[in-house]
């Protein structure tokens, strides 16, 4: 007010009585008594001037988020509506995903954010963003809806959403504004269109977080999905209902919610249609198993998954097999360069791929339980790779396969450091990068030395 402090401690101590001292409240409590004309300032003596008595006699709320809440109740409806659109968008929100989200012709984002911002409620925060100036004020806006409309006014502003966004925004954008809205309506009587294309919508989002490695948030979506699905879902909404579940198995094994993933690991391996459509369900059975510290049961599934796909592996292989298995992938290689092995097709038959995306998973199972059980799996996944084509888990194979090559019962270095050069060219050729730990992991450790100096590069 720009006052000697003698004049303004009077009114200083008022206010600081009626706000508690909380600086958002005073600066709140400030513009409501200006606009009531309790403080104005005076042309005349040029300073502000108060009725002191009439601010005495005001009553306040003693709770901010209440008082505020007031205070929007005196603005224009559709201001009103702007401010409750907007705290359902959360903390941050783009001007344009909150036009979409309100049907009334007559609203104006542009104006709505210039009154938000000249009252203090919101803030520019980026080229088209804006944020709350602080999460009570949010709340406050949030306040406005009242509590027993709260789940259909989220429901309608996703839905509003959902039909107002081109498809390139639903994925860029505003997705998930949509399906956090519409899901905080599913406890509403929802019919069976409504609650399957929230479900599908859920998916879409759970997938999403899973590939940006939000794996709780894409567990909650994924479990949503699943509860809006209807009870014969695996006759009348087959595809719908295995995606979910084969992205949710996946989401609850990487989030470690496990007890989750027991209980819905039943349902593709008792429901699925055919055994192609379990094979996600068995690949993240094996992970969960392993990593429950259940590798013998891992290691049986995972053969038991290989018999079905024709790659049958004895599980009680003696030394004998083992050599006999080696023995061929050496006749295979004979006379090939690493040029002509990385120049082999591609791998894309989804049978050929399912195979050694479960040798693989195999490996890991075998390493610790049975060594020779493991150096077969190696010699599978290298005769897979020369016979069907590469795939990025050969560069894995090729590395192993040398590693494999330096044992005692064949002590084959020669051979084995070129399979070793193999696997580290085939990270670039085969776009393994994901194999890269482990193909050096193999060179650098178990290959390298036997060849070159330990003093080289």
């Amino acid at each position: 007010l720009c006052l000697p402090p003698s004049l303004c401690r009077p009114l200083s101590t008022v206010i600081h009585q009626k706000a508690g001292g909380v600086i958002l409240f005073v600066i709140r409590f400030l513009n409501s008594l200006n606009k009531q004309g309790h403080l104005v300032y005076c042309l005349e003596s040029r300073r502000w001037t108060w009725d002191l008595e009439k601010i005495k006699s005001e009553r306040v709320s003693e709770d901010f988020v209440v008082h505020t809440t007031l205070q929007m109740n005196s603005l224009p409806k559709l201001v009103q509506i702007g401010f409750m659109s907007a705290a359902c968008l959360g903390s941050n929100f783009n001007a344009s995903i909150l036009g979409k989200t309100i049907e009334d012709e007559e609203f104006d984002v542009c104006s709505f954010l210039e009154i938000g911002k000249d009252g203090g409620y919101i803030e520019e925060s980026g080229l088209g963003s804006f944020s709350w100036t602080h999460d009570q004020i949010q709340q406050a806006a949030y306040d406005l809806i009242p509590p027993t409309q709260r789940e259909s006014f989220h429901y309608q502003l996703g839905q509003m959403l959902l039909e107002n966004s081109t498809n390139c925004e639903m994925k860029r954008d505003a997705l998930f504004f949509i399906v956090d809205n519409m899901n905080k309506g599913v406890d509403l009587k929802l019919d069976r269109n409504q609650k399957t294309q929230l479900a599908g919508l859920n998916l879409q989002a759970g997938n999403i977080a899973i590939s940006t490695s939000r794996f709780h948030a894409a567990a909650e979506y994924l479990q949503t999905g699943i509860s809006l699905l209807i009870k014969d879902s695996w006759i009348q909404q087959y595809d719908l209902t295995i995606q979910l579940y084969d992205a949710a198995l996946e989401a609850y094994y990487t989030a470690g919610q496990f007890s989750k993933f027991d209980a819905a690991v039943k349902q593709p391996l008792t429901h699925a249609r055919c055994f192609e459509d379990k094979l996600n369900s068995y690949h993240n059975l094996v992970r969960y198993l392993t990593a429950s510290g259940k590798s013998e049961e891992a290691l049986e599934t995972c053969l038991s998954v290989l018999k079905k796909l024709g790659e049958e592996i004895a599980p009680n292989a003696d030394i004998k097999s083992l050599l006999a298995e080696a023995s061929c992938v050496k006749q295979m290689i004979r006379n090939s360069s690493i040029d002509d092995m990385l120049d082999l097709p591609k791998l894309k038959d989804s049978h050929k791929i399912a195979k050694i995306s479960f040798l693989s998973t195999a490996i890991r199972c075998s390493f610790e339980m049975n060594q020779v059980l493991f150096a077969i799996i190696i010699c599978r996944m290298v005769k897979l790779s020369l016979q069907h084509g590469l795939h990025s888990i050969s560069a894995d194979a090729f590395s192993l396969y040398g590693a494999l090559l330096t044992c005692p019962i064949i002590s084959d270095f020669d051979e084995s450091y070129e399979m070793g050069r193999l696997a580290l060219r085939a990270i670039d050729t085969l776009d393994a990068f994901m194999m890269k730990q482990q193909v050096f992991l193999f060179f650098y450790g178990s290959i390298a030395h036997c060849k070159d100096p330990l003093q080289g590069k």
